[in-house]
């Protein structure tokens, strides 16, 4: 993880505290403030066309051989040669959709610890761990037939039942990432050096930050892009940004039953780039969802989607 991946999570876990804190200080920590919570940011961010971005790991990492690292789309779309709307659209998507994401979180997690509250503490984490795994798993499983759906709707010119259902779907996935993030946040309070809250939170975050690290998945800790709903065509909008063993195993040379060939684990990206000014040349796909991959690489790498 970089200095400057150091630097981005700080910002991005000191914006993310104080909208928990402020929702906790004016509205408390009951079962009603977590629903309150949830439907508010829900509902704003449904209005705001971004609700897909709920979604967090496991269902959505980055590598650390992302191309686009310091590209960030903001929820406008505004090129960053327009100067102060570039700002000011910079601004608003870090207050506003940034903002109720967390709340959404928040929301779902304080609602959770109240339907979930059990006379010993760790029983209620065995539970979330159940519900967080099991919707997860099948989650990813659901990523074909989800998208297929969506495909279908588009190509009926049914716009808004698209968002609808894609929409849906990222609730569903969204339950299952709080109840695991909520699962393994309760394991390290109860089990990992309970009686020294300062040191239990220096070794999971040191263990955290060396495990994605050695994962080469360092940077997923960070919250970067806006997405809008409905934006991915052809079924895209229902694939998770998610190959962390996939990648693991092409760039370290692990597992692999053959003999390790040198563009495998090399860290430039094995791509052919054509004439300047021109999209790299396409790989040929193998499933659809390496092809749903190869057509976000080349979606991100063209001149025109970074304003160029």
């Amino acid at each position: 993880m970089s200095p400057t991946s150091k630097i981005f999570l700080w910002r991005c876990l000191d914006g993310f505290i104080w909208i928990w804190r402020l929702w906790d200080a004016y509205t408390g920590t009951s079962y009603a403030s977590g629903c309150i919570s949830f439907a508010a940011g829900c509902a704003i961010l449904l209005l705001l066309k971004c609700f897909r971005n709920v979604v967090a790991p496991p269902l959505v990492t980055v590598s650390d051989f992302d191309e686009n690292y310091f590209i960030i789309k903001t929820l406008f779309r505004t090129k960053p040669s327009s100067g102060v709307l570039y700002l000011l659209d910079s601004i608003f998507s870090v207050a506003v959709p940034g903002s109720l994401v967390v709340t959404v979180w928040r929301g779902l997690w304080t609602a959770l610890d109240g339907l979930l509250e059990t006379a010993v503490a760790i029983r209620t984490f065995y539970i979330s761990a159940a519900f967080g795994f099991g919707i997860i798993v099948i989650q990813f499983f659901l990523q074909w037939p989800a998208a297929y759906v969506s495909k279908s709707l588009e190509a009926k010119c049914f716009h808004s039942l698209k968002i609808i259902f894609e929409d849906c779907f990222f609730l569903v996935a969204c339950f299952g990432v709080v109840n695991l993030w909520r699962a393994v946040w309760g394991f390290c309070d109860l089990l990992v050096l309970p009686e020294d809250y300062t040191l239990s939170n220096c070794l999971c975050h040191i263990t955290g930050a060396l495990a994605t690290m050695l994962l080469l998945h360092g940077n997923t800790v960070l919250v970067r892009d806006v997405q809008i709903d409905g934006e991915y065509t052809q079924g895209r909008g229902c694939w998770f940004f998610s190959k962390s063993l996939t990648l693991f195993e092409k760039k370290s040379g692990l597992f692999l039953s053959g003999p390790i060939r040198p563009e495998i684990i090399s860290a430039a990206p094995s791509m052919v780039v054509s004439k300047e000014g021109q999209l790299p040349e396409p790989r040929e796909p193998s499933s659809p969802r390496e092809n749903f991959f190869e057509q976000e690489r080349l979606v991100e790498q063209s001149p025109q989607a970074h304003g160029i």
